[in-house]
């Protein structure tokens, strides 16, 4: 009976073990893909921010601003 229990007590220890290990694995998977992700997503807003010329952001800008009046005059 005791050798029983004492098989049983060092399986459950292995069983944890092995339990901690696996989750701190899947634990460092997470946060590289979420590393990768934040800096892949900072990346590409830094270039699309980069690739926009200022004369692009006037005419937006203009053509936001002339749209906004349009929908101001059409809802006197």
């Amino acid at each position: 009976m005791a050798l029983e229990t004492a098989y049983r007590d060092r399986m459950r220890q292995m069983y944890e073990a092995v339990k901690r290990r696996l989750d701190y694995q899947v634990a460092l998977q997470n946060a590289r893909k979420d590393f990768e992700r934040t800096n892949m997503i900072n990346w590409i807003t830094s270039e699309v921010k980069k690739s926009i010329t200022s004369k692009q952001e006037q005419d937006a800008l203009q053509s936001c601003l002339q749209q906004l009046r349009q929908i101001a005059s059409q809802s006197k």
